[in-house]
């Protein structure tokens, strides 16, 4: 009885241990997971913005402007419109002065492998300039082909805005609306269409003072 009794002390004691253990390895795991995602963050953060403004001269000709673009932003938030709780710059361009057109980031959180980053570019008049894909990571040759090197799939938002184009369009003809799928993939465009169509929203909703307020970001 006695040997038995030791026997289970030692097989708790051993439990014990290595319960220990992996709650020290969750630990060292889970801080390890931390640091790397601070010391990525604003890395991932600037990567997207520096993309963002090469990709700016591909929406929108730069002949049509004539301000400083980089210097004329303002800091915007809006999850509900814009997919993202995270601040978000929205760039402003001018011509001669006059209100011309906004370039802002949106988050598709519905895409069919995860998050779909776009950059937006809308008229003054509310109107789509052009749409392209900062980031994602939809299947290779299926849900990729938003991508503006491998279909002309995204030059179907160029000039549609929330006048010309009812609510119940905004979907793939799948879903009775107007807009082309993706062969063999369905999710990806029913996401950046939603994000599209959201995106337009939040600029009709507060484009009486996107304009007007003072750059504040910090270049």
């Amino acid at each position: 009885m006695s040997e038995n009794k030791n026997t289970t002390a030692r097989f708790g004691i051993a439990i014990s241990k290595n319960a220990m253990i992996l709650g020290v390895f969750a630990m060292v795991s889970t801080g390890l997971i931390a640091i790397t995602h601070l010391l990525t963050k604003d890395k991932i953060a600037l990567e997207v913005e520096l993309s963002l403004i090469r990709q700016l001269s591909q929406i929108v000709p730069p002949e049509n402007y004539t301000n400083d673009v980089y210097n004329d932003c303002i800091v915007i938030n809006d999850v509900s419109y814009l997919g993202s709780d995270e601040d978000q710059k929205l760039y402003r361009m001018r011509n001669s002065n006059a209100d011309y057109a906004v370039l802002l980031t949106s988050i598709a959180p519905d895409g069919y492998s995860g998050k779909i980053a776009l950059a937006i570019a809308v008229s003054s008049q509310g109107e789509l300039l052009g749409v392209n894909i900062l980031s994602h990571q939809e299947t290779p040759g299926l849900g990729d082909k938003i991508e503006r090197n491998k279909s002309d799939w995204l030059n179907q938002f160029n000039e549609l805005s929330l006048e010309n184009t009812a609510e119940e369009l905004w979907k793939v003809k799948k879903d009775a609306g107007q807009f082309d799928a993706l062969t063999g993939a369905t999710i990806t465009p029913r996401a950046v269409i939603k994000a599209v169509h959201n995106s337009l929203k939040f600029y009709v909703k507060n484009n009486q003072y996107l304009f007007k307020r003072p750059s504040n970001c910090e270049q």
